[in-house]
């Protein structure tokens, strides 16, 4: 195991589609090698035993695509169920926290209730006065003149 998988198995980031291609070549091979040895063992020479091999195995890249196709499918799924787990794991241990901590928690929900609220005020007079065009026909010719009194 290299320094990269290592790391990826210790902060249990996701398989990448190189892997899998790397461990299906390893696999096969593996495979492919044993049975050779095994006919090499029977008395039959190195190229025969590898030629009935591939007669055998049939169509390569047909079993190779197939195969990294279930491959991918489980990596997906694993994924996708280890998310939800390590998601709703961070949900409990939350809650765990905010009810073992009733002031912070009542303080925490009035500032993000108070955030949101001014948020949410702030944008809807903006929208009703800068970003929504003006209730008048042709709104965008209307022109504002001002000319300053002068007091004599």
């Amino acid at each position: 195991m290299n320094g990269w998988e290592r790391v990826r198995r210790v902060f249990r980031l996701p398989v990448s589609r190189q892997q899998i291609d790397r461990e299906l070549r390893d696999e096969f091979r593996f495979h492919i090698d044993g049975r050779v040895e095994q006919l090499m063992e029977s008395g039959m020479s190195r190229a025969s035993a590898e030629r009935e091999v591939q007669t055998r195995f049939g169509d390569y890249d047909k079993y190779w695509q197939s195969t990294r196709k279930i491959d991918e499918d489980t990596m997906r799924a694993t994924h996708r169920f280890e998310f939800v787990s390590m998601l709703w794991s961070e949900l409990r241990h939350s809650a765990r926290v905010l009810l073992r901590t009733p002031a912070f928690s009542l303080i925490a929900l009035t500032t993000l209730a108070l955030g949101i609220g001014a948020t949410t005020a702030i944008y809807t007079v903006l929208d009703a006065v800068v970003l929504r065009p003006l209730p008048y026909r042709n709104a965008e010719q209307l022109v504002s003149v001002l000319h300053p009194a002068t007091v004599p």
